[in-house]
């Protein structure tokens, strides 16, 4: 049973944390107030860009009948 002092962290934390202990103590203790780069914003900015046009892609040009796309 999980109460108010345990410590929940995901693996994706554990990976962060082992590359920049930072980046986990902002992803924890200041959610709010983590700082947003031009290079992150960027990054943010092509991943919705990517898959706003993986969305719009069709298997037609491949003539596969069922359109299945395997997800990473």
């Amino acid at each position: 049973m999980l109460d108010d002092t345990t410590i929940m962290f995901t693996m994706t934390d554990l990976k962060q944390y082992i590359y920049c202990p930072r980046i986990f103590y902002y992803h924890v203790c200041l959610p709010d107030v983590r700082p947003v780069t031009a290079k992150m914003q960027h990054g943010i900015e092509a991943h919705e860009t990517e898959q706003k046009r993986a969305a719009r892609r069709t298997m037609h040009q491949y003539h596969v009948v069922e359109d299945r796309k395997s997800t990473r």
